[in-house]
């Protein structure tokens, strides 16, 4: 990297620190050696995937992040808090580690954690961890606390994030669903640009003419892919439909700042959607922007047929004008979905998409930890699907494919996330499964992350908390996007 690069990027990240207020630097932003080219997850420029898991309930909430190399041969791994990073040690009920997002903020080519701590004095805050040769960095770190807009009775600033970029800038998006606005919990997004002070954004539902209303918590879920922000509202009520839940799809511009170009909010009565709207569905409780433009939400209280809560998952695209073109309604009972559907199988609780570069094929991984294997209640399982108009797919499941024993209430498949390949023709994403009900031998809810960097070896490992099971510590509730 250049001199002039190297100072560009201490620039942008103080000035997109700043941006939401107080700042809190105690070193340079970049790294100490220079890379030229990265792996859009890689920490330490080694050229192989990376990934984190936060673990928010740890030391009575003051929470922590685990980070791992996606290195064999030579595997790195530590563990961030805020007082590794030069902070004044967490409170109880911080809840760092709510959110991780693993993407580069310094222009250094090494991955950042961007991670979330929305009970940070009572408001919330994000901190970032900077990525090194050797890891994630100690003794320096960023932190962004929440505008004077976002200060109202616990806003949990932090609790979700993404980042939007195209070719000429970045900004980060950070999801506040306690936010009060008008109505108590409505909830808020805001955004800043990297880089261009005074950029300072916020959204929420009062924005767009939707009908905002106390407890809708509009902010998480959040998913962003290159200028589309998706929010999930699965406590939106449609009507006399209580928790019917919706979608906002928001297309920003980045002009002299990032503003909103156009907004729609979606749910299963939106013309043309298949299904319909009914209470308790949660449409929205689960969501992720893919590959292709593609766009999928979770739907895990979803009835089908006479099995109730048994779940489905909603794909569709959006023209550039917002115009959605709905696509297949899948579920365990559709064409080329494995399994069966079942009574409380909340399939759809989380969705995770990536692309199989070797085959040139999107995937889907639908988690659903109410299914049941044998007679262990809840043991959980993933489905991985490939194709868009049409799918095939198998399951994961422990005791086969994911390895381990299947036991009740494991919850495999509660969170899934993808970390990114370097989207050559021969790789493929990665995808970390949390496990967080899993039992470690006597350890109750200590939690697992099942992680695969790739599925043409079909190479599961499994992976308890660094520092040992801890009972109801549900390591893997929080595995880090990369987007």
């Amino acid at each position: 990297m250049s001199g002039t690069r190297r100072a560009l990027a201490r620039i942008l990240i103080c000035a997109f620190l700043g941006v939401f207020g107080a700042v809190a630097l105690s070193g340079p932003a970049r790294a100490a050696t220079d890379c030229e080219t990265m792996t859009p997850t890689d920490i330490n420029c080694d050229f192989l995937s990376d990934w984190a898991v936060g673990i928010p309930n740890a030391s009575s909430g003051r929470g922590l992040v685990e980070w791992r190399l996606g290195n064999e041969a030579d595997p790195g791994f530590g563990t961030v808090t805020a007082a590794s990073l030069g902070f004044a040690a967490s409170a109880a009920g911080d809840r760092f580690g709510a959110s991780v997002l693993i993407t580069d903020v310094t222009g250094d080519n090494y991955a950042d954690l961007l991670i979330g701590a929305p009970g940070y004095q009572g408001a919330g805050a994000v901190y970032v961890a900077y990525g090194s040769p050797t890891g994630i960095r100690t003794g320096v770190g960023g932190r962004i606390l929440p505008p004077a807009e976002a200060l109202t009775t616990a806003p949990r600033f932090g609790e979700a994030m993404g980042l939007l970029q195209d070719t000429t800038g970045q900004a980060i998006v950070v999801g506040a669903p306690g936010w009060d606005g008008a109505k108590t919990d409505a909830g808020a997004v805001f955004w800043a640009n990297l880089g261009e002070a005074g950029s300072l954004g916020v959204w929420s539902q009062f924005n767009q003419g939707a009908e905002a209303e106390t407890g809708d918590a509009f902010g998480a879920p959040l998913a962003v892919r290159g200028t589309t922000v998706m929010v999930g509202t699965p406590l939106e009520n449609i009507g006399s439909k209580t928790d019917a839940g919706q979608v906002t799809v928001i297309r920003m511009v980045h002009g002299a700042n990032w503003s909103p170009g156009w907004s729609r909010y979606l749910n299963q009565d939106s013309p043309g959607a298949p299904g319909s709207t009914k209470a308790g569905d949660r449409f929205g409780a689960a969501i992720d922007l893919g590959p292709q433009s593609m766009f999928v939400v979770g739907i895990p209280y979803e009835d089908i047929g006479s099995d109730t809560n048994t779940g489905a998952v909603q794909r569709f695209t959006m023209s550039d004008t917002g115009t959605p073109t709905w696509l297949l309604r899948l579920h365990q009972d559709s064409a080329g979905v494995p399994g069966q559907g079942e009574d409380g199988d909340h399939w759809g609780a989380a969705v995770a998409t990536g692309y199989n570069w070797w085959d040139e094929k999107p995937m889907l991984f639908v988690g659903a930890p109410g299914e049941n294997i044998g007679s262990a209640a809840d043991a959980g399982a993933v489905t991985y699907l490939t194709g868009s108009t049409t799918v095939t797919g198998r399951g994961l499941e422990q005791g086969d494919e994911l390895g381990g024993k299947a036991e009740k209430g494991d919850q495999v498949g509660a969170r899934l996330a993808i970390f990114l390949d370097d989207g050559e023709e021969d790789s493929i994403d990665g995808v970390v499964i949390g496990a967080p009900g899993e039992a470690i031998g006597s350890v109750a809810g200590a939690g697992l992350v099942i992680v695969d960097e790739g599925l043409v070896s079909v190479n599961f490992e499994a992976y308890p908390a660094l520092g040992g099971p801890i009972a109801g510590q549900r390591f893997g509730d929080v595995p880090g996007r990369s987007r």
